[in-house]
């Protein structure tokens, strides 16, 4: 047990050491150095009885390469919780509300104690609260803990009384949609931690007496249920100590799962094997049938030999130019990552005749079913505050992710932006039951149409690219599709011979005239 004990403070000692010791003092100025000094000197001498398994997910800092697509998606507008935005001079006027708040948590005798009781007992908790933070927090012990304090308190009473009262905040609806955007981005979580420590100080003291310990857990809960784009997971299931309220939602959506897979048969996947065989050897054997055809003189035969010719020429030059997009980017610049290929909901349901429709679960459980000829997908419900919500989520687990993860949400996420392309595609899903929510089919299209991928890629396939192969492969086999494509490719053809001999004949004809005009 001692043992676990001095690894658990070696674990967080090395992570803020390293972490303080890749931050230098901001500005050079003589205090931030100080205070750099300080926190190492008590890094060194603080006894830590926290396990840092326990500390859940990191606040992160959103990068350039990330905030670029859409900044005022990742910095708040409004309301600034934590460290990193507190002193920004736009969000000031907010803060009176938060002191507002954090009075009416507690009786005017009270606050008289606040400091000795509140405040000295979050410095306790002050190394691991900044372990929770990827950045170097240049604040001194006290400040640290009053910003934290006062945001914490704030969001007890926001989930308590002001997430239904519209008349609390002056602007009503709108600025409620406001806070709440700005509560969900990254760099305004609270450690879950301080929410804890703030509910078990206030109700040992007799102070907000009705906070028990499943309080805040329930009104997290209810808050990620109320805002979440799609259905969570129970929390049983959850399988996971929660940093923050982002990092909740988040392992609610991706553990969430309706049916599990069905298991294929042997016998299933060797006919499946057979058929693929036979169909690679039958398109292998086309292009000689051709030859031989066109040997014979049979009629028709050029004519088909020339199409196959120039969909082949297509192929080679689509391999030499490469797909759509790149991974490259120097530091600052947009993520530039390759566009998922997939055709979008019109497509399908036009051309090859592939139905959409919902299913019970989540992410998870996304599949296409070439005997239904149906694609299944979890309802997700868009409102005013969906994009925020999406692009941070999305943020969260692209910077937490380890080596071997597959940004299943992120990937979830660049398929629906993949398949929606313009308002008819939303319409298609919103009757197919997969989208709901207050957003009309334009701003559905806009706002997918504006989410940008920042996924990297994974050194094998995951589930998902494997059922988008399957409906890339089922699609390009239609032979509307195919047909659609080849007149595509051969008019496409066309029209540049077309244009190029009507340019050197434009050419011809002015050299001629002005030929003619000399010699008059």
């Amino acid at each position: 047990m001692k043992r676990m004990q001095f690894v658990a403070k070696s674990q967080i000692l090395r992570a803020l050491l390293t972490k303080m010791a890749l931050s230098p003092p901001p500005n050079n100025s003589s205090s931030g150095e100080l205070r750099w000094v300080d926190h190492m000197s008590r890094i060194i001498h603080k006894d830590v009885k926290i396990d840092i398994n326990e500390l859940g997910g990191c606040i992160f800092e959103v990068p350039k390469s990330i905030r670029s697509f859409k900044p005022e998606a990742y910095t708040p507008q409004l309301l600034a919780l934590g460290p990193y935005h507190h002193f920004l001079p736009e969000l000031y006027q907010i803060q009176l509300a938060k002191l507002s708040a954090a009075k009416e948590v507690l009786k005017q005798d009270q606050l008289l104690n606040f400091e000795q009781l509140m405040i000295d007992d979050l410095k306790e908790l002050e190394l691991p609260i900044r372990v929770c933070y990827n950045k170097y927090l240049d604040l001194d012990p006290n400040t640290l803990a009053w910003i934290l304090a006062i945001d914490g308190l704030f969001l007890l009473h926001f989930f308590n009384i002001d997430m239904h009262n519209e008349d609390h905040f002056a602007g009503g609806k709108l600025k409620i949609n406001a806070i709440i955007a700005d509560i969900m981005m990254l760099e305004n979580q609270i450690p879950i931690i301080l929410l804890e420590r703030i509910q078990r100080t206030l109700s040992s003291y007799g102070y907000f007496v009705e906070l028990q310990y499943s309080w805040l857990f329930s009104k997290l809960m209810g808050f990620c249920e109320s805002h979440s784009p799609l259905k969570l997971a129970d929390s049983a299931y959850l399988g996971h100590n929660p940093g923050h309220l982002l990092d909740l939602m988040y392992h609610l959506i991706v553990n969430n799962r309706g049916w599990k897979p069905e298991a294929r048969s042997m016998e299933e996947m060797d006919t499946e094997a057979y058929y693929e065989e036979t169909l690679m050897a039958f398109e292998e054997n086309v292009g000689q049938i051709i030859d031989v055809a066109t040997d014979l003189a049979i009629p028709g035969a050029k004519v088909i030999q020339k199409a196959f010719t120039i969909e082949e020429n297509m192929k080679r030059i689509y391999n030499l130019v490469g797909k759509k997009g790149n991974n490259s980017g120097t530091e600052g610049e947009p993520l530039k990552v390759e566009e998922i290929k997939i055709p979008k909901v019109s497509q399908l349901c036009n051309l090859a005749k592939i139905k959409f429709d919902a299913n019970k679960g989540g992410i998870r459980d996304i599949k296409f079913d070439e005997k239904e000829l149906t694609f299944y997908f979890p309802v997700i419900t868009l409102n005013v505050n969906s994009e925020v919500i999406l692009r941070n989520l999305v943020a969260y687990e692209v910077l937490s992710a380890k080596s071997e993860s597959t940004l299943e949400f992120a990937q979830y996420v660049d398929l629906m932006s993949g398949i929606i392309d313009d308002a008819e595609d939303a319409r298609l899903l919103r009757e197919a039951g997969i989208i709901e929510g207050s957003l009309t089919n334009e701003e559905i299209a806009s706002l997918f149409n504006r989410i940008d991928k920042v996924t990297k890629k994974p050194s094998e396939k995951t589930e998902l690219e494997k059922i988008v192969d399957k409906t890339n492969e089922y699609f390009d086999s239609r032979p509307r599709v195919k047909l659609s494509n080849f007149m595509k490719k051969y008019f496409a053809s066309s029209m540049t011979v077309l244009v190029f001999g009507e340019a050197i004949m434009f050419n011809f004809s002015n050299s001629y005239s002005n030929f003619a005009l000399q010699m008059i």
